[in-house]
C-alpha cells in the first residue's frame, strides 16, 4: 500500500487493492488444487518420477511465494473491507448474483454462511490468513522435504481453515470491486463474478461451514 493512501470503496484506488488481492488470492487457490492433484495422482502411482518432483518443487517455491508476497495486498483488502458498509457489499453481493451468467453457487452463498455477515467473514479471513500464512509456507517446505529427504509423498492442500479463510477472501475482494459501479457491466464484472463464483462454489464443496468458527468473529444479530 502506498504511503499515506488509504484504500477506500468506490474508488479507484480501492479497486486496485480488491483487484490485486483478488488475482493473489485466486492464483494460490489454482495453485493449491493443482499441487493437491499432482500428489493425489503421485500417490495412485506410488512414485514420482524426475520430471513430476522437479515440477513440483516449482510449484512449491511459487505457493511459497505467494503465501509470503501476498500478505501485503490481503492487509490492504483488510483495510478496504474493514472501510466498507455491510449493505454496500451486500448489494454488491446481491448485483453479482442476479447477474447473467452468475452460477448458483454465488445465489446460495449467503445461506452457507448461516448467520454471519459476508464483510466480517471476508475480514476475519484476511486476518486468519495474515496469522497464519507463514505457518502454512513452513508447512509446505516440510512436506518438499519429506518427499525429497524420505522418498514419501505427504498429502496436498493447505490446512482447512486457512483454504476457506482464502476462499471467503476471495469472494470479499470479487464483491467489495464492484461497490459503486452500478451493477455489473463489462470486464471488471466478468473477473468479479469469477473470483466470487470461485470462492463461492469451493466454499460449498469443501463443506467450509465446518471451518467457520475457526476464524470468523462477524455474527449478524
Amino acid at each position: 500500500m502506498e504511503v499515506g493512501l488509504r484504500p477506500e470503496v468506490n474508488t479507484t484506488y480501492g479497486r486496485y487493492v480488491a483487484a490485486q488481492a483478488g488475482s493473489s488470492l485466486q492464483h494460490l487457490i489454482y495453485l493449491d488444487e493443482l499441487w493437491t492433484i499432482e500428489l493425489e495422482q503421485a500417490t495412485g502411482r506410488g512414485r514420482l518420477g524426475e520430471v513430476e518432483l522437479v515440477g513440483l518443487q516449482h510449484l512449491a517455491r511459487e505457493m511459497e511465494r505467494t503465501l509470503d508476497g501476498g500478505r501485503a495486498s490481503i492487509e490492504s483488502l483488510r483495510e478496504l473491507l474493514n472501510g466498507a458498509e455491510d449493505d454496500q457489499v451486500d448489494q454488491a453481493f446481491r448485483s453479482i448474483a442476479q447477474s447473467e451468467g452468475s452460477p448458483g453457487s454465488i445465489r446460495e452463498m449467503p445461506s452457507q454462511l448461516d448467520s454471519y455477515e459476508i464483510r466480517s467473514s471476508a475480514i476475519a479471513g484476511c486476518d486468519y490468513m495474515l496469522a497464519t500464512a507463514l505457518d502454512e509456507a513452513a508447512l509446505l517446505r516440510q512436506k518438499v522435504e519429506t518427499i525429497l529427504e524420505v522418498g514419501e509423498i505427504p498429502p496436498g492442500d493447505l490446512r482447512a481453515a486457512f483454504r476457506c479463510a482464502a476462499l471467503i477472501a476471495l469472494v470479499g475482494a470479487g464483491t467489495v470491486s464492484l461497490i459503486g459501479l452500478g451493477g455489473p457491466a463489462g470486464l471488471i464484472a466478468a473477473g468479479a463474478i469469477s473470483q466470487v463464483g470461485l470462492g463461492a462454489l469451493a466454499w460449498m464443496q469443501e463443506n467450509c461451514n465446518a471451518q467457520i468458527a475457526a476464524f470468523t468473529f462477524g455474527r449478524r444479530e
